[in-house]
């Protein structure tokens, strides 16, 4: 939330943001999810507010099974970005909302990173597991980006979670 206020609003204190913030959450329009790690709360547009906020056919509102998948999309990319190490980023639902997604991209990232480097552009394909991949689910969908023209490079990040020592990565 602290991210949010800073960017969006200028309200001097947390305090007062975080105040509007709930009263949106008490009339349904945003709802929350807090981290239970690392205690940070996440706010986004619920299907309700959405549908009263948003003029777009596809909405973009999370689902519950990909909430925790996509907050940490999210998040990664913004740090990305807010690094200086990309210069811009398209999540996943930016890129459905395009018209002719299907023919431009083929294979559709979590998110997509567009950097430039000594007069270059690039884009890369933005690739979160949160979850173990078979060895060969992984390499199908490195073949489908081997077989896509847009991107210029893949970028997996594998999540290793506190019990599970194992990194997933093909062989």
């Amino acid at each position: 939330m602290e991210s949010l206020r800073k960017e969006c609003f200028r309200a001097t204190k947390y305090k007062n943001f975080h105040r509007i913030i709930r009263n949106l959450e008490k009339e349904k329009i945003l709802d929350g999810y807090r981290d239970p790690h690392s205690r940070k709360k996440f706010v986004f547009l619920s299907p309700f507010g959405e549908s009263e906020l948003s003029l777009k056919e596809n909405p973009t509102a999370l689902s519950s099974e990909t909430l925790i998948h996509d907050l940490k999309v999210s998040e990664i990319t913004r740090s990305l970005f807010s690094k200086g190490w990309v210069d811009d980023v398209e999540l996943e639902h930016q890129v459905h909302d395009k018209r002719n997604f299907k023919l431009t991209y083929k294979i559709i990232p979590d998110a997509i990173l567009y950097l430039e480097k000594k007069g270059h552009k690039f884009q890369i394909a933005f690739e979160l597991e949160l979850t173990r991949k078979s060895n060969h689910r992984l390499i199908e969908k490195m073949k489908q980006y081997e077989d896509s023209s847009y991107y210029h490079y893949v970028m997996y990040f594998f999540f290793v979670g506190k019990n599970d020592g194992k990194v997933c990565c093909p062989g």
